[in-house]
Formats: structure tokens, sequence, C-alpha cells
């Protein structure tokens, strides 16, 4: 077994618009959902609504950052 090298992974990355578009959309998801139980305990259905809408803002912003970081 040998470490791979910087070449060889680029070659089968394999990342797609198609797989950038669900890994931000699942970010997205699972920072809201984050978001709202976090909300229903501090806020109740008010906070829970907020947290909800603001921790997918960040996880939809995550995947952003994490997609414009990329090499392309």
């Amino acid at each position: 077994m040998r470490e791979l090298t910087a070449n060889e992974i680029e070659i089968v990355d394999g990342g797609t618009l198609a797989g950038d578009i669900a890994f931000t959309a699942a970010s997205g998801w699972s920072a809201g959902v984050m978001g709202t139980g976090v909300g229903l305990v501090f806020g109740g259905p008010v906070g829970g609504i907020a947290g909800g809408l603001v921790g997918f803002g960040i996880g939809v912003g995550a995947g952003i950052g994490y997609i414009l970081a990329q090499p392309r």
C-alpha cells in the first residue's frame, strides 16, 4: 500500500454539480433540524421556527463556502 498523490486523488474525486447541490441541501437540512431543536428548547414554538430558518441558512452557507473553496 502507498500514499496517493494529489493528482491521483483529483482524478477520482468525482465531484459534480449534482453532488454539490446534494451536499448543500443535506448540510442545510441538518443544520435546520439542529437549529429547530435548539430553538424549541430555548424559545418555544417561535424560537423553533426562527432557529430552523437560521440553521438552514447557516448550513446552506457552509455548503456554498465548501463548494467555492474546492479547486475546479
